[in-house]
């Protein structure tokens, strides 16, 4: 789930949360202040960030409390 709809869930209309997406034109002009060069933003533009924590989960024997229920504490 979208943290900005789990925090507009909890939350109401709170604390301004932005829950679009910026246009790739802005993303372009933009990037290179961040250190993105036009090449790496046209290869990673939309692309998923897919992460594990299966070894933490297995091999270290960690859990993880959920999304939800973590941003609702706050």
């Amino acid at each position: 789930m979208n943290i900005a709809k789990i925090i507009k869930e909890n939350f109401g209309n709170k604390y301004s949360v932005p829950t679009g997406t910026l246009p790739k034109a802005l993303v372009y002009i933009i990037g290179p202040f961040f250190g993105l060069s036009w090449g790496y933003t046209k290869n990673n533009i939309g692309q998923l960030l897919n992460l594990s924590n299966e070894y933490s989960k297995k091999d270290l024997e960690l859990t993880y409390r959920s999304l939800k229920e973590t941003i609702g504490e706050f």
